[in-house]
């Protein structure tokens, strides 16, 4: 295996059966290569890729008011837009909690009586390039602080790793600017990311 395509090849395992196991902590290209007591195949087999799709950059200012954004999966982007508006269909949204002076990241379906376009998701904190199991209750949780590293888990199986920032205003009264950023696995259930900010 290698992380990225100009890196050289690192063997993962060997195998005198049909099938192998690497638990890979990060994702990355795969390949196969034969051997026989000391000599290897001439090349390597074809690659395959469990590496992601970047999604670039969005800045948006506030403030204080929600914002609902949603992955274009087909664009290969972040689009933002007003979760209380029935037609949006979030995937997630950040809100200001005026109470406490924080930020939070919901699931998109998050108070439906608020938003109530959103989408079934699941959000939690990052800790490495791993997301967790979809079962894990422990990890995904109802909201999480704006701030850092954080999954999101689709209803369909699909995940995405992200990056929240957030620059607050010198001047009362002006709006802050939010930074999210991230990437989107396009295998079926595969959990693994690889790219950091």
């Amino acid at each position: 295996f290698r992380i990225n395509a100009e890196n050289p090849w690192t063997l993962a395992n060997t195998t005198v059966e049909n099938a192998s196991v690497h638990i890979a902590d990060r994702s990355a290209f795969y390949t196969v290569m034969a051997f026989h007591g000391t000599n290897t195949s001439s090349d390597i087999g074809l690659s395959d890729n469990t590496n992601t799709i970047r999604l670039p950059e969005i800045v948006e200012t506030t403030l204080l008011a929600p914002l609902g954004f949603r992955i274009d999966t087909d664009g290969d982007s972040l689009v933002s837009g007003d979760p209380t508006s029935p037609d949006f269909h979030q995937h997630f949204t950040v809100a200001f909690d005026k109470l406490t002076g924080e930020r939070f990241i919901f699931p998109g379906a998050a108070h439906p009586d608020e938003w109530p376009g959103g989408r079934k998701t699941n959000v939690s904190v990052a800790h490495g390039f791993v997301a967790p199991a979809p079962g894990d209750t422990t990890l995904w949780q109802d909201s999480i602080l704006f701030d850092g590293d954080f999954f999101l888990a689709f209803r369909e199986g699909r995940y995405c790793r992200l990056n929240a920032q957030e620059v607050f205003p010198d001047t009362l009264g002006h709006p802050d600017t939010l930074y999210i950023e991230g990437q989107f696995q396009p295998q079926y259930k595969l959990r693994v990311f690889n790219q950091t900010w």
